[in-house]
């Protein structure tokens, strides 16, 4: 039996995941910005680890791929709501 979250078509789980992928990105960027609160070694330290993920290759290839696919699907179902 699947999860609810990954019912669908092909469309409502690339969305899905790619949502995902975007919140991962965002809540690691506000964890950094929070930690300014409490030192600034630490928000230099999940600084550093967070760019190593973000400024490879490989991450800017997943992260701008997420959030083109994402925009885009959303902006297809946006138009498909309105049309019919």
């Amino acid at each position: 039996m699947t999860h609810v979250l990954w019912q669908g078509n092909w469309i409502i789980r690339t969305r899905m995941v790619t949502g995902l992928i975007l919140f991962t990105y965002v809540f690691f960027h506000f964890i950094n910005l929070g930690l300014a609160l409490f030192s600034p070694a630490a928000v230099e330290a999940m600084q550093s680890a967070r760019q190593i993920i973000t400024r490879s290759v490989l991450g800017g290839v997943i992260l701008y791929s997420a959030l083109i696919l994402h925009a885009g699907l959303g902006s297809v179902d946006i138009q498909d709501s309105q049309a019919g």
